[in-house]
């Protein structure tokens, strides 16, 4: 029942993106003037006179859909198609997506949330992508509405939304080239977390354990305890020693610590030690 609610909802999605995408595509203002250099004056013309251009601003077009009418800025026009085409692309990857696991049988019940949310994923970073655009922080980007290409834009849209991951680490990437900046304050606190690694150095049946565990960030000192499934021959001290003999090899004895710097900060971790 779960996939046919799910096919029935993506073919509705699609199609009505679709829809609405083609009726943003023919409403493109048909008043707007090319962007062009200006043609050198005639014999008798006023030097320094320049052709009137309609601000892009005052540029409209009418958006027929669902029986009525709107009238709608080119940037506006743009912003609606590439939320729709966005959509649109999602649901076709979401559905190749979903027909793919079908067939190999290994769709899951809890997977449907993330194919359910997948247009709106697939439009949301088509708009934050656009914005990138518009904004200049991406090559080959023109700041005036008429000197755009819906076709590329459009393009990017969907590209964007087929393939959402992918878009994800781009805009990654123009995050950290627009916010490279380096924290040098020597007062500020780094990341607490501890650094031990989760498997421990191996014990031996009979021989005395010890073992210091380690952290970073934070404001010392460190105070370490147990929080649950120490082995019953293990201790360890707040200073984050480990100790013990063990009596018997013990394939993996699995247990919790949690250490606490002097500001409150907490940080936990499972920890495996074997004991051969």
């Amino acid at each position: 029942m779960g996939k046919v609610v799910f096919l029935v909802y993506f073919t509705l999605v699609a199609c009505t993106t679709m829809y609405l995408t083609c009726t943003l595509w023919i409403a493109a203002p048909k008043d707007a003037p090319p962007i062009s250099t200006p043609a050198a004056p005639a014999q008798g013309d006023k030097v320094g006179q320049a052709p009137e251009i309609t601000p892009a601003a005052d540029l409209k077009a009418t958006w027929k859909v669902w029986g009525g009418e709107y009238s709608i800025t080119p940037e506006l026009r743009l912003i609606l198609l590439v939320l729709f085409v966005g959509g649109f692309a999602a649901c076709i990857s979401g559905m190749k997506s979903f027909a793919d696991y079908v067939g190999e049988d290994k769709l899951s019940s809890n997977w449907y949330w993330f194919y359910y949310a997948e247009p709106l994923v697939g439009g949301g970073l088509a708009f934050v992508f656009y914005l990138v655009m518009r904004g200049g922080l991406m090559t080959g980007t023109n700041a005036d509405i008429r000197a755009v290409n819906p076709f590329g834009v459009t393009a990017v849209a969907a590209l964007v939304g087929m393939f959402s991951d992918a878009a994800f680490r781009k805009l990654n990437e123009v995050f950290d080239t627009l916010f490279q900046a380096k924290d040098t304050r020597s007062e500020k606190l780094t990341d607490f977390a501890i650094t031990t690694p989760p498997a421990l150095p191996p014990a031996v049946s009979g021989t005395a354990y010890k073992f210091v565990l380690q952290g970073k960030g934070g404001k010392a000192p460190y105070t370490w305890a147990a929080v649950s499934g120490l082995p019953s021959w293990m201790t360890l001290s707040s200073r984050g020693e480990l100790g013990g003999t063990p009596a018997a090899p013990d394939p993996a004895a699995k247990f919790t610590i949690q250490v606490k710097d002097a500001a409150g900060e907490t940080a936990v971790q499972e920890l495996t030690v074997t004991v051969v």
